[in-house]
């Protein structure tokens, strides 16, 4: 993984790669290289960088490149060191076939030995270079067979998730599509006769004029663009229809809009994405709710008795706040469960009863979506909380909600967790208003939901010149222990996430009660802790908690709320929020904690928008 693009058409392809490579930036790498062929002259250009893009810029800044058609692609590391042998695209011995692959060839190492005992030369270690080599011997074996019907017969060898795009020189004007669970999407103008490819649908944007129809392949499916043509089978060769994807994001959108980083700018703008997330929505003079996307599905819907909240990393973290409120409030068995453990779990399931919600920003993580299928399988009904509209898990599941916040660029989650919590919160409302939730309790969220995008407004810029002389203050420590109870202990995991993903200190996250059974003996003067104490009802327990800490003189951090003076007689420094109705608290409680890893990155010179070897959407295993 990570980036995939290609380009068929009549103007040149360097500028359209190269832009369409800055478009999948966001999603992390570590290498860049691209293909064009340059038919006029019977060449084809070749050129990969290991780092940032702008090294393989520079390589092709001062070269004259023709080609209209040509595949590009930005690498994350799977298999293989970071370097120029590893970065795609990759080719067969005669330099004929380039290649470009998101995902795991899993069978990869057996593959390869076959390859080499056939003559083949491999210079790198990646599981991608087998792909042009099985293909190149395909050919050989077959030399009456065109490259299509050639990479649809090395599919069935390959074992594992992928998406390819192929570039032959014996099919000059042609590019080859498959898919095996990673994405991939494709757009054309028919009358220009010009095809752009993308593994994230954000490239589209950029080139609307190309992008007249956009096009999600079909999980096993293979296409054939060029020539006027397209043509989509399934591997076994039987003709597939095309699955049309919605576009109603702009690229404006995906500005930093004067913010030194996307980060910074997605924390600020969570007043705006939860008035986003939350419009139209809410009916308070009934202190109900209305989520059209599940209307067709509704009475189905209701009837379920227990739910799975299932995703990954922050996903995860906010299907815990999800746990507490359905249980709490939906009078439901509730089961927050991490993707890429619930997939092999055996678990009985009975669709009469059950129902599963699977939470994802991008909706393209592989774990999450490997999970929509196991469940869809066995007659689960499946609902998606996506925010990109016509992912591939939101096009699976069929209904769900989408969050509407716009595109969420920085690597590290930040808008996209409040606004799944919101929108959790909602689908508590969903089942109370039809179940035993009290009015008063539906009134309460309404209220608070309606009001937590302006206190947020004013509380970040209060709280911000603070944070950032916080993080200046404690950026000598190198180790972080975050607690919180109930609703607040995956704010807390949240918060050692953020930190430990950009700014890369050591943090761990517990539930503040079991802090006693392990984490107490790691507490000294040099390991600060967050502590989560809003006045709210496990309150008591968390100063008792808070005092243990600081018997054993570790420095103490806390976030409470307005007006509590016990706290300040504690903690070494406190952070106050305004008063907040307990089980929406996460919302705002995140808030500082995303400031503050922030600033920690700022300050060792990191760019929190790439940490380094993550990916935004992990569309592997």
């Amino acid at each position: 993984m990570c980036g995939i693009i290609g380009y068929i058409g009549n103007r040149e392809a360097k500028p359209i790669l190269l832009r369409g490579l800055e478009s999948v930036l966001y999603r992390g790498y570590d290498s860049a290289g691209l293909s064009i062929r340059d038919e006029k002259n019977k060449t084809t250009h070749y050129y990969r960088s290991p780092g940032k893009l702008e090294n393989l810029k520079k390589k092709l800044d001062p070269l004259s490149i023709g080609g209209t058609v040509g595949i590009a692609h930005t690498r994350w590391a799977t298999h293989g060191i970071p370097s120029e042998e590893n970065a795609h695209p990759h080719r067969d011995c005669h330099g004929k076939i380039h290649v470009v692959h998101n995902g795991v060839i899993e069978n990869h190492a057996e593959l390869k030995k076959q390859l080499i005992a056939e003559g083949h030369r491999f210079f790198g270690q990646t599981d991608t270079e087998i792909i042009p080599h099985l293909l190149e011997e395909e050919k050989k074996q077959n030399p009456t067979m065109n490259t299509r019907e050639c990479l649809r017969r090395i599919l069935s060898k390959m074992e594992g998730a992928f998406a390819i795009v192929v570039m032959d020189a014996d099919g000059p004007d042609s590019l080859f599509l498959a898919r095996k669970e990673s994405p991939l999407l494709f757009s054309y103008n028919n009358e220009q006769n010009e095809f752009l490819i993308s593994s994230d649908p954000g490239t589209f944007y950029l080139y609307p004029d190309i992008a007249q129809k956009v096009v999600a392949m079909p999980p096993e499916t293979l296409v054939a663009l060029g020539g006027g043509k397209i043509e989509i089978t399934d591997f076994e060769s039987k003709p597939q229809s095309p699955i049309s994807v919605p576009m109603n994001e702009t690229e404006e959108f995906a500005q930093k809009q004067g913010f030194p980083h996307f980060m910074a700018k997605e924390i600020f703008e969570q007043p705006k994405a939860l008035r986003d997330t939350l419009s139209g929505r809410m009916i308070s003079d009934i202190a109900g709710v209305k989520l059209g996307g599940l209307e067709q599905q509704k009475e189905s819907i209701l009837s379920k008795e227990k739910i799975f909240l299932i995703g990954c990393g922050t996903s995860f973290h906010a299907s815990l706040v999800g746990k507490f409120l359905f249980e709490e409030f939906a009078d439901m068995e509730a089961h927050a469960e991490i993707a890429s453990l619930f997939r092999y779990r055996k678990l009985p399931l009975h669709p009469k009863r059950d129902l599963a919600l699977f939470i994802s920003q991008s909706g393209e993580t592989a774990d999450t979506l490997g999970c929509v299928t196991e469940l869809k399988n066995k007659n689960i009904l499946c609902l998606g909380l996506i925010n990109r509209v016509g992912s591939t898990i939101a096009r699976e599941c069929g209904v769900g909600i989408y969050q509407r916040i716009g595109p969420e660029i920085g690597v590290a989650s930040t808008k996209a967790f409040t606004a799944q919590i919101a929108n959790l919160a909602l689908l508590t409302l969903f089942f109370g208003q039809s179940k035993n939730m009290s009015l008063s309790d539906r009134t309460l969220f309404i209220n608070t939901l309606n009001s937590l995008p302006d206190i947020i407004e004013k509380t970040i810029n209060i709280l911000d010149p603070q944070i950032k002389k916080l993080a200046e203050d404690y950026s000598k420590f190198t180790n972080f222990l975050f607690l919180g109870r109930k609703y607040n202990y995956p704010t807390a995991m949240e918060g050692a996430l953020k930190l430990k993903e950009i700014s890369y200190i050591h943090a761990e996250a517990y539930e503040s009660g079991e802090m006693k059974h392990g984490p107490l003996a790691m507490i000294t003067d040099q390991f600060p802790t967050f502590f989560l104490c809003p006045n709210d009802s496990v309150y008591a327990k968390n100063i008792s908690n808070m005092q243990e800490i600081k018997a054993r003189s570790g420095p103490v951090v806390a976030i409470a709320t307005v007006g509590d003076t016990q706290v300040d007689t504690i903690a070494d420094q406190v952070l106050y929020l305004p008063p907040i109705y307990e089980p929406l608290s996460p919302i705002l409680y995140s808030i500082p904690l995303q400031l503050f890893a922030y600033y920690m990155a700022v300050l060792k010179g990191y760019n929190p928008d790439l940490p380094r070897n993550l990916a935004k959407s992990v569309t592997v295993q």
